[in-house]
């Protein structure tokens, strides 16, 4: 699944890039990129679904110091991503204006429908009609997020 998608957004979303930035060499391209935003957004993410991920599926209480641990590193990742992009990113990964656009606000949206969808049914993947509703709202989801990335570029 994760390679069609991956296959329809190469395929489908067509990003142009100003003829300043074509022109620019590799390793100007290079300094561009984001590498303090895209290092504390991984660590944001990484462990907020590590530490849902160890008490859902480990039965590990909430009031356990590593799911503890875990969830407070990734607020205090999330601040420290949210300075670095408003600060010091010359190009970021996630510009913080796009948080006031309505287009990017719903995909958002999507995607946390979906993840309470998979919480909601416990991830059972042994019913088929579930299977099947969450095969369906995935590729809906991904339909959105096609469309987002066409209306912002």
């Amino acid at each position: 699944m994760l390679v069609v998608s991956m296959m329809i957004v190469a395929l489908k979303v067509d990003i142009k890039l100003s003829e300043e930035i074509k022109a620019m060499p590799n390793r100007e391209k290079l300094r561009r990129i984001d590498w303090l935003g895209s290092f504390t957004l991984v660590l944001t993410v990484g462990s907020l679904l590590l530490g849902l991920s160890l008490k859902t599926t480990e039965d590990i209480p909430w009031s356990h110091p590593l799911v503890w641990g875990l969830l407070v590193f990734s607020a205090f990742f999330l601040v420290l991503f949210v300075c670095v992009e408003a600060k010091w990113s010359l190009a970021p990964v996630m510009p913080l204006r796009l948080l006031k656009q309505r287009t990017p606000m719903a995909v958002a949206m999507s995607n946390l429908s979906v993840w309470i969808v998979f919480e909601a049914q416990g991830a059972d993947t042994n019913n088929t009609i579930v299977s099947s509703a969450s095969f369906r709202l995935l590729w809906s989801v991904d339909f959105f997020c096609i469309r987002a990335a066409r209306e912002l570029t």
